[in-house]
């Protein structure tokens, strides 16, 4: 059992090694958080996800949203809207996930 698992790691460890020599410009040639080098799993995973059209109009989409319920609250109210501060809570949330996503 514990040898196909390893088998299964180094498998997995050669396509992206394979995927890095073939696209060197998408990946950077250090690590970074703690030294997670461009060919681990989950980097590659995250890489691509942030490549993607499909998230990038997610994130634009956010913004505009986010743009809209600043623009709608008013800032000069002595007691702040419980729902706008949930709406700040949120998105301070989705865009540090958003951030640390394209950090890794």
């Amino acid at each position: 059992q514990n040898d196909k698992a390893n088998l299964d790691v180094d498998v997995i460890g050669e396509q992206n090694e394979l995927h890095i020599k073939q696209n060197p410009e998408r990946y950077r040639t250090h690590g970074i958080f703690c030294g997670i080098p461009p060919s681990h799993p989950i980097r590659s995973i995250l890489i691509d996800m942030v490549e993607k059209s499909l998230f990038k109009n997610i994130v634009t989409g956010l913004i505009f949203v986010n743009c809209i319920t600043l623009a709608i609250e008013n800032p000069h109210e002595e007691k702040q809207n419980p729902v706008f501060l949930a709406f700040d809570i949120v998105f301070t949330t989705i865009f540090t996930m958003e951030m640390i996503i394209k950090i890794v």
